[in-house]
């Protein structure tokens, strides 16, 4: 599911630990994945926080250990390629390779348990967790955090890869994807369900009771079964679920922020999914479920084109005939650290050593934002589909920001995939009541009872168990809904429409469905008039017409069920019968965000509150559960959130009362009908309720647009994510424990699903390919654009938000020859083109190749060519040669060149997708030039459908620009001496945006930082060290200081009310963004006792790409202060992304203890992991510069700073000013302060140079 945003989920808390020996060991535990569910658990977190939340210190962390010992699957795949060579039986060649792998196996673990004993000997606090003995020759290990880096030191020790702790992340939806069109086949490709193909889910369990699955399909079922204990003959294994394990039981909860934290697994052989959360049960069935009739039975098929989704309860998955294999590795609630150890299962099922008994593939409906190669699970990920299973996850559901792709979706070979619309859901209901004293009739009749209706040929409503039209057209739900009138005569059940005319639900006109006819399509002999089974405001195609001109009605109709979603926490939807009257809070807190005062609770006291509800993330001021604690709180007994959007998702609340979330204009005639004169009542949860997924929403035109909540992913050099998109949004399949039923969840946690499902189908009709291939098969077809309107208008998005396009099942099964990224650069399993970020300084021409491979039993010719999706003006892309001749078996190279031919031309012009404001401040951005190259099949090919391949590069005007002192300056009135210093060099090019090319930034330097050396087996244990490149985005490299106080006093400002102190900091490599994988932190003594008073941080406003410096009081945690990063907006280019350097502004009156006569502070500067909630510790930094035990000691007068730097000879502090070739900066020195720091430097930011450039240290004469 998709991953919920922070303000309404505990997703995003990951493990804050402390600075240990092996600085990039730390790093890689950012990003903690999670499973990607948008069925946000509604937890509140403050919105302007960041990603991770804090762990106590020594709290323990999870590494898996590489040993230096080759892989039973390297041993397994030796012997099979030496047997074959020497012609061996493949009777004798299978025999021979299951023994090398099998002794292989045993070799590793014996290595591993001397590592063991080793371990607990250095480390006697060490937990070993389990082995791998597959893919990795691994070890996985808890220790404390500060005892990581002993891990390195280790004999037999290759690699420790990090495992940073995983929380958990169709009947429309599928046959978008082309999957019916794969069942049913065509002359040229026989047709497939996935048969003889078996896909592993690593996810909650499955609950193979359900019918779905082939169970027994009852509620009764599934609690008979203990899932601690072995599962009943022929319920588990059975002909669907084929195999799976538990790793960890229900109890189990690695993550230390939460009450029920228990990290002891309890592993058995019973992967039973559990009630409280059903993810893995709902992504099975998305991928391979069996689908479910609307009687309630197994469906057996055929599987066909054509199938009415109306005649299921569940329909079927994308490869309904494959086999599924369930490796469960959550408890019922909680994080966990068994990702590895399940991938490595995936590799060698039964543990023989024999890798042909390998899972075809593997979902992964899991991630962490941020995402890293390194991350010990992304590892594992990327090892099993070098085996030759395709791996699929999550892209991740933080929405559009950069550089916040997925982990382990980033890894080369695993596809990542982003989520769609699929244009239809099936919203849930509240009913409208009629006032008291009101004849029965008037409202709709009581579940299990018949309501009279006029004319018509619908069937008789009546209660759960007898016939029933169904409501919105679905039979067997128990509550009927249908149209009045028709064609003959009888009773039929209330109809489900909307509190106006037109609006959300089905909205009754004249007329009727006959006989079979779902309501809003009219059966055989129906007809006459129309139903609207809609979103607010959009009628189905023959439906009546909404004006947006006419006024309509706001009294909501008694009888009347208005769409809704329902919370997911409450669970006495069909139990409990919870009523009220409509109430609206007072004005000063009309979206329930602050706790109820004595009048409001007195207004919701017993009965049912309306909010306001932000549809936006980044700008919704608190969560589903805080809202629906704070009603419950002041004694509501419901709770309804009317959302300022037509388009609503999935709510979390809390199990205390039912909440409910409304479109906006139902939002706006249930807020009018709680304001009027007359109590309006309405029933949120009753006795027999049947209104879940009860009122049928189409909405066609929006299919193929973005989920709005699917993450912008990583382009970097030689790899773009995500790689693909399906539908992810409002996805029904199989609800865990219900035997038959199925719930409706949003997020990449269901789009993935989708294409493994896919994947199945294409395995399954091509055996022999191998993952990288099926991968860019995938890919190469996938030729449905994402749109930001409807019905393909608007903005085509690129491959950064949605990889190659949208799935199409039935072009991948019949691609003949598929194109993927060759070259330097580039990793194995990477099918698109990446230039990464690109500076550019002067004309430029850069090429990447792309090779065409024919699988086919023909010659293909192809014609070339490129598409875009966003432009940067000044830089274009050019293909050759124009046509590519590719003969059988063989292969042809394309030739994709990236061309700024006129730097001065180059515009930096945002994404035309982007949100260019985003929790009401200018978003950062960078410009990106991106498409898909096109290869189109010529000549005698019909089967051959055309291949896309996405391209991508985020070409930036760059200066190279530096500072030198020029001449001295007389001593000026306050007796100062000065230097003068000029910028020279070349300026970025100039283009037709009236803004500056660079920015320069002047602080007085602080402290340089050692680089970490290369870890490696020369190495000294105990320090820090990296092990990849991206590791130095945490090491410091340069620290320093400035204030503006001075130049604040000299314009006649009061500089302890006006004056900005700015910190600074630089690393030995850049980030893809300063708030993600680590982030920068500050610590200030502002009293003068030695201990930190103020912490400083790099964050970001929640779900936003609005990065800022943060203040906050270091014991109280309250937040003093909240600045621009680089001290300017996103709307002025600053370079914060795919930079190694970032300012951080505080106010001076924000700092407490500074008066005129006590303006002496003592300031730091470190590394660390990003948190959601308080205050970061630097006994946890991942490096520093003037840490000393803890506190900072670097001095700093920020009213008489020791370096007074401005902008000519009196002008503003040189802080983000314009520069260009001749720009001037005077440097004052006071010579008190001076001589109180020592001897010093410059330290200049030149934000235009490209990152390793964009610092400059320039040293000071003695004066």
């Amino acid at each position: 599911m998709r991953t919920p945003r922070p303000q309404d989920t505990v997703h995003r808390r990951r493990a804050l630990v402390r600075r240990a020996a092996a600085g990039s060991v730390v790093l890689a535990l950012l990003a903690a994945p999670g499973l990607l569910d948008h069925t946000p658990p509604g937890g509140a977190e403050p919105v302007s926080r960041a990603e991770t939340a804090p762990t106590p210190d020594g709290d323990p962390v999870t590494a898996l250990l590489e040993l230096d010992t080759a892989t039973s699957w390297q041993a397994w795949r030796s012997a099979q390629e030496s047997a074959r060579r020497a012609r061996r039986s493949p009777e004798a060649t299978r025999r021979a390779a299951a023994s090398a792998g099998g002794q292989q196996r045993r070799m590793i673990a014996t290595a591993a348990d001397r590592i063991a004993q080793e371990l607990r000997t250095a480390v006697p606090d060490a937990q070993v967790l389990y082995r791998t003995l597959a893919v990795v020759s691994g070890l996985a290990v808890r220790v404390p955090a500060g005892e990581l880096g002993a891990l390195r030191s280790l004999p037999g020790v290759r690699a420790v890869h990090p495992i940073a702790h995983k929380h958990r992340a169709n009947a429309y939806s599928v046959p978008l994807t082309g999957s019916p069109t794969v069942w049913a086949g065509t002359d040229a490709v026989p047709g497939n369900t996935g048969q003889g193909v078996t896909i592993g889910i690593v996810d909650s369990g499955i609950d193979y009771t359900h019918a779905d699955f082939g169970g027994p399909g009852t509620a009764a079922a599934f609690k008979a079964v203990d899932g601690s204990r072995p599962a009943p003959p022929g319920l588990f294994p059975n002909a669907k679920v084929v195999g799976g394990w538990d790793f960890v039981g229900d109890d189990y909860n690695t993550d230390p922020a939460e009450p029920s934290y228990d990290p002891k697994p309890h592993p058995d052989a019973n992967p039973l999914d559990c009630t409280a959360n059903g993810h893995g049960t709902h992504v099975a069935g998305t991928a391979a479920g069996f689908g479910v009739t609307r009687d309630g039975a197994t469906y057996t098929g055929p599987y066909r084109p054509g199938l009415d989704p109306d005649s299921f309860l569940v329909g079927p998955g994308a490869a309904p005939g494959a086999r599924l294999y369930a490796l469960r590795v959550f408890g019922c609630n909680g994080a966990s650290d068994e990702i590895a150890h399940a991938l490595d299962r995936a590799a060698d099922p039964n543990q023989d050593g024999d890798f042909s008994d390998r899972l075809d593939v593997v979902n992964l409906s899991l991630g962490g934002s941020f995402g890293d190669p390194g991350d010990g699970d992304a590892v594992a990920a990327e090892r099993l589909a070098a085996t030759g299973t395709v791996v699929v996850a999550s892209a991740g559901n933080d929405g559009d920001v950069y550089g916040v792709g997925s982990s382990p979706a980033i890894a080369p070979r695993v596809i990542s995939v982003a989520a769609s619309v699929d244009g239809h859901t099936d919203a849930d209901g509240i009913r409208i009541l009629p006032p008291p004293g009101a004849s029965p009739g008037a409202a709709a009749a009581a579940p299990g009872g018949p309501a009279s209706g006029g004319g018509g040929a619908g069937t008789v409503g009546s209660g759960p168990g007898g016939p029933v039209q169904g409501s919105a057209g679905r039979p067997g739900l128990g509550d009927a809904a249908s149209a009045s009138g028709g064609t003959g005569g009888g009773d039929v059940a209330s109809s489900v429409r909307a509190i106006g005319p037109g609006l959300g639900g089905v909205a009754s006109a004249g007329g009727g469905a006959g006989p079979g006819g779902p309501v809003g399509r009219p059966g055989p002999g129906g007809g006459g008039g129309a139903t609207a089974a809609v979103r607010a405001g959009r009628p189905v195609p023959g439906g009546p017409a909404v004006d947006p001109g006419v006024p309509v009605e706001p009294g909501p109709e008694a009888g009347a069920v208005v769409p809704a979603h329902w919370s997911s926490k409450y669970t006495g939807w069909d139990t409990q019968d919870v009523t009220g009257e409509l109430v609206l809070p007072g004005p000063g807190n009309a979206d329930g965000c602050t706790p109820f005062g004595p009048a409001d609770a007195a207004r919701l006291r017993g009965r049912v509150a309306v909010v306001a509800w932000t549809t936006r993330d980044s700008d919704r001021a608190c969560g589903s559960g805080a809202r629906a604690d704070r009603a419950a709180d002041a004694g509501a007994v419901g709770v309804i959130f009317a959302a300022d959007g037509d388009e609503i998702g999935e709510i979390a609340g809390n199990a205390r009362i039912p909440a409910v979330i409304v479109a906006r204009e139902d939002g706006e005639r249930l807020r009018a009908a709680a304001a009027s004169a007359t109590p309006v009542r309405v029933q949120l949860a009753a006795p027999g309720n049947t209104l879940r997924g009860s009122v049928a929403q189409d909405q066609p035109e929006r299919t193929d647009m973005l989920a709005e909540f699917s993450s912008r992913g990583n382009g970097l050099p030689g790899l773009v994510k995500p790689d693909i998109t399906a539908p992810g949004e409002t996805i029904l399949s199989a609800a865990v424990g219900t035997g038959s039923r199925g719930v409706r969840k949003d997020g990449t946690s269901m789009s993935a699903p989708h294409l493994a499902g896919v994947a199945a189908l294409v395995r399954a009709a091509h055996p022999e390919w191998t993952a990288e291939q099926v991968k860019a098969a995938l890919m190469n077809t996938a030729n449905a654009d994402l749109t930001t309107g409807p019905r393909g208008t608007g903005e085509v998005y690129g491959p950064e938000r949605v990889g190659a396009g949208r799935v199409r099942a039935d072009l991948a099964v019949r691609t003949p020859a598929i194109a993927y990224a060759v070259g330097e650069g580039v990793p194995t399993g990477a099918v698109g083109v990446s230039f990464g970020e690109v500076p550019v300084t002067g004309p430029l021409s850069l090429t990447r190749e792309v090779e065409v491979r024919n699988l086919g039993d023909r010659p293909l010719t192809y014609r070339t060519g490129y598409r875009a999706a966003t432009e940067v003006r000044g830089a274009g892309y050019t293909v050759s040669p124009a046509e590519v001749a590719v003969p059988v078996g063989g292969t042809a190279r394309v030739r994709v060149t990236l061309a700024v031919p006129v730097p001065a031309a180059l515009d930096r012009h945002p994404d035309p997708t982007l949100e260019l404001r985003q929790a009401g401040h200018a978003r950062v951005y960078r410009p990106e030039a991106s498409g898909r190259l096109l290869l189109t099949p010529v000549g005698d090919a019909p089967e051959a459908p055309q291949l896309r391949v996405p391209v991508f590069a985020a070409p930036r005007p760059a200066s190279e620009l530096a500072g030198e002192l020029s001449a001295r300056l007389p001593i000026d009135l306050a007796g100062r001496p000065g230097l003068l210093l000029r910028i020279g060099g070349e300026a970025a090019p100039a283009g037709p945006r009236a803004e500056p090319s660079s920015l320069v930034s002047a602080f007085v330097l602080g402290g340089q930082g050692t680089r970490w050396p290369d870890c490696g087996p020369r190495h000294s244990p105990g320090r820090d060290c990296a092990s990849s490149p991206r590791d130095r985005i945490a090491d410091l490299r340069l620290a320093g200081a400035a204030s503006d106080a001075p130049a604040v006093a000299a314009r006649g400002g009061d500089p302890l009310e006006d004056g900005i102190l700015y910190l600074v900091a630089t690393t030995w490599a850049a980030a893809a963004t300063p708030v993600g994988k680590a982030a920068v932190r500050a610590s200030l003594d502002t009293d003068g006792d030695g201990r930190t008073d103020v912490v400083v941080e790099a964050d970001r406003l929640t779900g936003s790409d609005v990065l800022v410096a943060r203040t906050l009081d270091a014991t109280t945690g309250k937040e003093l202060d909240v600045q621009p990063l680089n001290g300017r907006w996103g709307d002025t280019d600053t370079g914060l992304l795919d930079s190694d350097t970032v300012v951080l502004p505080v106010r001076l009156s924000a700092l407490p203890g500074l008066r005129q006569s006590t303006a002496r502070i003592r300031y730091a500067l470190w590394t660390g992991l990003p948190q959601s909630s308080g205050v970061p510790d630097a006994g946890r930094a991942l490096d520093a510069i003037g840490l000393v035990d803890g506190h900072p000691s670097l001095p700093l007068n920020v009213l008489h700073p020791a370096l007074d730097i401005r902008v000519g000879a009196g002008g503003r502090a040189a802080v983000a000013v314009p520069e260009e070739p001749g720009t001037l900066l005077a440097v004052r020195r006071d010579l008190w302060a001076y001589a109180l720091q020592g001897p010093g430097a410059l330290l200049l930011v030149h934000h235009g140079n490209a990152a390793g450039r964009r610092t400059q240290v320039v040293p000071l004469p003695i004066w």
